[in-house]
Order: C-alpha cells, then structure tokens, then sequence
C-alpha cells in the first residue's frame, strides 16, 4: 500500500478510539457511583431472577 496512505488511515484511524473522552465524558463522583450501584442492582436481580426460576434442563443434558 502507499505510504501516504498508510499514514493517513493510521491518523484518522488514532482518532477512533479518543472520541468522547475528556470534558465531553466527565462524570461527578455522585453520577459514577450511582451508575455502579445501578448496575450491581441490574446484575443481582438478574442473578435472583435465574435462581428462582431456573431453565429446565435440555434434552441432551438428561439422562436417558
């Protein structure tokens, strides 16, 4: 491939992974850890949910 080319897909391509950092990402504490404590609730009540309601077990898995 062309150098040239190659050094302006790896330019645009540096750039990919930086948008939306910073300022335009900055969260309090407070909205930090509320969105932690939101998704610790969101995977425990997943996890209570399956407990309680377990998927019956598939046709090769049983014995027979």
């Amino acid at each position: 491939m062309n150098p040239q080319i190659t050094k302006y897909l790896s330019a645009i391509g540096s750039k990919g992974g930086k948008a939306g950092t910073g300022k335009a990402k900055a969260r309090t504490s407070e909205q930090a850890r509320k969105a932690a404590l939101a998704g610790v609730a969101k995977r425990r009540a997943k996890a209570q949910a399956l407990a309680h309601n377990p998927s019956p077990p598939s046709a090769e898995s049983r014995p027979g």
